[in-house]
């Protein structure tokens, strides 16, 4: 805050001044207007202050630094700046554009739509009991409570093998909430099993392929060939969603019933679902038609003709989180189906499908400092533990991008480097590019794009960032 005996006004600014207290105090650049309240700040109240003492007391009152009236015009304008900013923030937590903490979950709870509960993470670890060369656990395979009622997923890839029997790694509670806090001292939270409950109409894939076919190969138990040690509590399910990720839900939630955005809303809150698309086919143009915009409004349709025997009238194209299972009771396809029931026209149907994934993972070279990566080869500074566990950090700065695109986005390779280049130790990223891979299936060839080409992902299809540790380089910078 400036100083009062740093301002001094003109004589003709004083008039101009003066005159403007007569009429409002505002002169229309303050108070209420389109952009929303704007505060007076404390170099303006103190001008008008000093305009205001002119005004009433007469042109040769002592306004000189150090009078007694310009001390108590300096200490009111103080108080009457902190009114302006406290009245700008009731305002702003009258909309659900501009509310923020407790005022935004109240104007949600009059949508209908509390704040939701973050998911709960912790760690687990992992040991193979078995002398393999390699078993790949991709991210998002599930694991279970000894009663089958708590699920938790991992966040990243585990490779065990001969170079690492043991790896810890971090798990996050499939269903949002308190109940996610698993505390494995409670035996019907401790996570033990693997949740082999793989449906072929899962377009994540069989993630725990590799371990089933070891297992069967051994004649053991997925839970003997990998043993799930799980020690520490789970915790941050007490914690409800941020202000922004709150704020785009509530501006997206529509305020009628039977809509496409209404079932979209409700299907994006089913846990275990990443984004959803609902398309209405008898709801209006079909603008994704080849025809579209070539039309002879006299002799074709806008449209398809409405399907009088098919039961469902409208599509629901889901894409799933990591760890969500597709298919069987109490999955994400029944979880859906029910979050629609209530908002659904009487007898009018979803078609729900999944979207298909598209696999692509990044490789470069980034130039790091202030890491304490150790001396040596190229392959000995990348393997290291605080190698591998910046580049895990780096995965998760791309992925944030990532799982936020809709169906359909197309991957910029741009928005790729922002991510990496915004981690504090980056200093520069070289030859990054993305590989995209031949299917859903983790081990598929990868082709790259080539530099500067960004992923296009095709209809119906949603990116998923596979795991890049291993083909990222770092470079230690001087």
């Amino acid at each position: 805050m400036a100083s009062g005996d740093d301002i001094i006004i003109g004589a003709a600014e004083l008039k101009q001044l003066e005159d403007m207290v007569r009429r409002s105090g505002d002169n229309g650049n303050y108070g209420l207007t389109d952009a929303g309240f704007v505060p007076k700040p404390y170099i303006q109240l103190l001008r008008e202050g000093f305009a205001t003492a002119s005004a009433v007391l007469g042109a040769d009152v002592d306004l000189a630094p150090g009078s007694a009236l310009r001390k108590i015009i300096e200490v009111n304008a103080v108080e009457l700046a902190r009114t302006h900013a406290l009245i700008a923030g009731i305002v702003d937590d009258m909309t659900v554009a501009g509310a923020r903490g407790p005022a935004l979950s109240r104007l949600g709870e009059e949508l209908g739509v509390q704040r939701p509960f973050m998911r709960a993470t912790g760690s687990v670890r992992l040991t193979l009991n078995e002398n393999l060369a390699t078993l790949l656990i991709p991210r998002g395979a599930r694991m279970t409570s000894s009663a089958a009622n708590r699920h938790v997923f991992t966040l990243s890839d585990v490779d065990l093998g001969a170079a690492s029997k043991a790896v810890t790694v971090q798990v996050a509670a499939f269903f949002p909430g308190v109940t996610g806090n698993l505390d494995p001292a409670n035996a019907a939270e401790k996570i033990a099993l693997w949740n082999d409950g793989y449906d072929p109409s899962d377009p994540g894939g069989d993630k725990l392929a590799a371990l089933r076919t070891a297992a069967l190969t051994v004649g053991k138990t997925m839970e003997e060939v990998v043993t799930i040690d799980h020690t520490a509590p789970l915790a941050g399910g007490d914690q409800r969603w941020p202000d922004e990720r709150y704020r785009e839900l509530l501006l997206r939630m529509p305020r009628s019933v039977w809509t496409p955005d209404a079932i979209q809303a409700a299907v994006s809150l089913v846990p275990g679902v990443r984004q959803a698309i609902v398309r209405d086919r008898d709801g209006g143009i079909d603008i994704e038609q080849s025809i579209f915009g070539d039309f002879n409004f006299l002799e074709r349709l806008f449209a398809a003709e409405r399907d009088i025997f098919g039961k469902a009238s409208f599509s629901i194209l889901v894409a799933p989180e990591d760890g969500a299972i597709w298919g069987g009771p109490g999955n994400l396809l029944e979880q859906v189906l029910e979050a629609v029931e209530d908002l659904r026209p009487i007898g009018v149907l979803p078609e729900i499908r999944p979207a298909i994934a598209t696999p692509f993972h990044v490789r470069g070279q980034i130039y790091v400092r202030g890491l304490p990566l150790p001396t040596g080869s190229s392959a000995t500074v990348n393997q290291s533990t605080a190698a591998l566990a910046f580049k895990q950090r780096l995965v998760a700065r791309m992925n944030s991008y990532v799982s936020a695109l809709a169906i359909n986005d197309s991957v910029r390779l741009a928005k790729l480097e922002y991510q990496l280049m915004s981690d504090p130790n980056v200093i520069d990223v070289q030859d990054i590019e993305i590989l995209q891979h031949g299917s859903a299936t983790q081990g598929a060839t990868a082709v790259g794009l080539g530099l500067g080409k960004n992923l296009r992902v095709p209809a119906d299809s949603v990116a998923v960032l596979a795991d890049s540790i291993d083909s990222l380089t770092l470079v230690s910078a001087a």
